[in-house]
């Protein structure tokens, strides 16, 4: 008998927080998949958005070859996970959003347990979609591939939408400072509670997520800027800040509730904060703007985990991989009758094996700015990150040194020409007589598109 597979991408999860010393939340269940099974500390997805990304990590294929972000390359026989596994004899269910960019490939489980997302608010794991999936588990009909897609951290980005719900539970600083954090913990108990009725000896576990996130919120000492709500929760400085800070302190922390969320953007533009913890205080900006089109590690670096039969214990890979290297993994595992070959991803199985492995060019591309579809397309290596303008070359260059300044800070792309036009190489390889943008549109679908990514505070 196969095994099982649980799959579980949890919408907007950084990995930053999934493991390390950067964060706060608290995630035993999570910690123990990493200690029971392999962990990949730099795996990178295809796009920063959900469209693009889900598209590339059922297919194996990079993002542009599933069609654009609103229109989906529906009806040219691209093969998805759930056509390959429906092949190896396994019994297909899913608990996801009932998302139009992606109906392509959730309307063939079978099973109907789709969530509908709605104006202000979508079903939580703890508002009975998590005992709904518990329920579903025992019904299984073996084997099975039970896909999971959680949107309890994923907060809608822009002013006006609502924010991330946090159970009472989970409400005090004992599991995070700040709420994305919180929602970390209370999801990690959701997955402790869902691996306690799985056969882990028969069960293959893989947990990742579609995309990373921006996090607006910034606290170091007695500092503290707050703008996951559509305000901001204020502490007002002590005289012990240090004289360097105090400036900002003095500016952010007053007692007027009725400061405007615009006007605080105004302000932290001219502060003296590290760029990317900026960018995070700015997100809800970026929409149609040239800074939503960089492709920082904030939105792109996100966690990888695989637990089960045939995967090594207590395994950490620090070596790049790619979401698409997912699919082609399971599939080895499984000892699937395919042809590799169609793949643009590789099996992780020669890490399990030890072997060695050459490291390849990641690439990426942008879903934003949503209005002028003049998307980022990026490379990155796990020394170097290159992203640039869809349309144009030389436009929005970006060139980041990744050991030397992890978190994207300095761009570097006037002062080393030989290195952008050696990425640039890469990209073009990657991108030969590929199309990246529709030139006509399905105006209908495309509105229908554009309305549930409003829903989710894209736009």
């Amino acid at each position: 008998m196969k095994p099982n597979i649980l799959f579980v991408v949890i919408d907007s999860f950084r990995a930053d927080k999934a493991q390390g010393e950067n964060r706060t939340c608290k995630t035993p269940n999570i910690d123990k998949l990493v200690k029971n099974g392999t962990y990949f500390e730099q795996a990178i997805t295809s796009s920063d958005a959900t469209p693009l990304s889900i598209r590339s990590i059922f297919t194996s294929l990079l993002p542009f070859k599933t069609g654009t972000v609103f229109q989906p390359k529906t009806d040219q026989g691209i093969k998805s996970i759930i056509d390959f596994l429906k092949n190896e004899g396994y019994n297909l269910y899913a608990t996801v959003p009932n998302f139009k960019h992606v109906e392509f490939l959730y309307s063939s489980f079978e099973n109907e347990d789709k969530f509908i997302e709605i104006e202000k608010n979508w079903p939580r794991l703890d508002e009975g979609l998590g005992d709904k999936i518990i329920k579903k588990i025992s019904s299984l009909k073996q084997p099975w591939f039970y896909y999971i897609h959680p949107l309890d951290i994923h907060a809608k980005v822009l002013p006006g939408t609502s924010s991330i719900k946090i159970p009472k539970k989970f409400e005090s600083k004992e599991y995070g400072n700040s709420k994305y954090e919180k929602a970390i913990s209370a999801l990690d108990e959701w997955i402790g509670r869902i691996l306690e009725k799985i056969d882990l000896d028969n069960t293959i576990i893989v947990i990742t997520a579609d995309h990373g996130t921006y996090i607006p919120f910034y606290q170091k000492g007695e500092i503290k800027i707050d703008l996951e709500e559509d305000g901001i929760t204020k502490i007002t400085p002590k005289s012990h800040i240090p004289k360097l800070i105090l400036p900002i302190a003095r500016k952010i922390f007053y007692k007027n509730k009725s400061m405007k969320y615009k006007k605080v953007l105004e302000k932290i533009k001219n502060y003296n904060l590290d760029n990317s913890v900026k960018r995070n205080l700015m997100s809800k900006k970026f929409n149609s703007t040239e800074e939503s089109a960089i492709l920082f590690d904030d939105l792109v670096h996100v966690p990888l985990i695989f637990q089960g039969p045939k995967i090594p214990k207590k395994m950490i890979v620090k070596q790049q991989v790619s979401n698409i290297d997912i699919l082609p993994t399971i599939l080895e595992i499984i000892n699937a009758d395919v042809d590799f070959n169609q793949f643009d991803g590789t099996s992780l199985c020669k890490f399990f094996r030890n072997e060695t492995v050459k490291e390849k060019p990641i690439f990426l591309q942008s879903v934003f700015p949503w209005e002028k579809e003049e998307y980022s397309i990026g490379i990155r290596t796990s020394k170097y990150k290159y992203n640039r303008s869809i349309i144009n070359e030389n436009e929005n260059q970006y060139l980041f040194d990744l050991e030397n300044d992890p978190i994207e800070v300095n761009n570097i792309v006037k002062t080393n020409p030989q290195i952008v036009k050696e990425m640039e190489q890469i990209l073009q390889n990657t991108l030969k007589n590929k199309e990246l943008t529709s030139k006509e549109k399905d105006e209908k679908e495309y509105e229908m598109v554009k309305d549930e990514l409003k829903k989710l505070g894209y736009l």
